[in-house]
């Protein structure tokens, strides 16, 4: 997904909100069929296991290669090579 606007539109904080950085203030937020602010602290953190996010400056292992950087998070959660 592309999220695009002017600044100060509040797309940073958008982003914030479908990553569960920030709880939402008001209204209900349901992401992949969760309500998450009513969602357990353990089911929010499956829930944000399943969420990625490269941020608009990413950092990157240069001496890497782009599987290697992008499959970290991966092996991190214990995910086995041949299931990426």
């Amino acid at each position: 997904a592309l999220v695009t606007g002017p600044a100060a539109a509040g797309k940073t904080t958008l982003t914030h909100l479908l990553r569960l950085a920030l709880p939402p203030r008001s209204g209900r937020t349901v992401i992949l069929g969760v309500d998450v602010a009513r969602a357990s602290p353990d089911l929010r953190a499956d829930v944000k296991r399943r969420i990625g996010y490269i941020a608009e400056n990413p950092v990157f292992v240069e001496h890497w290669s782009a599987f290697d950087n992008i499959a970290m998070p991966l092996r991190l959660s214990g995910r086995k090579a041949r299931d990426y």
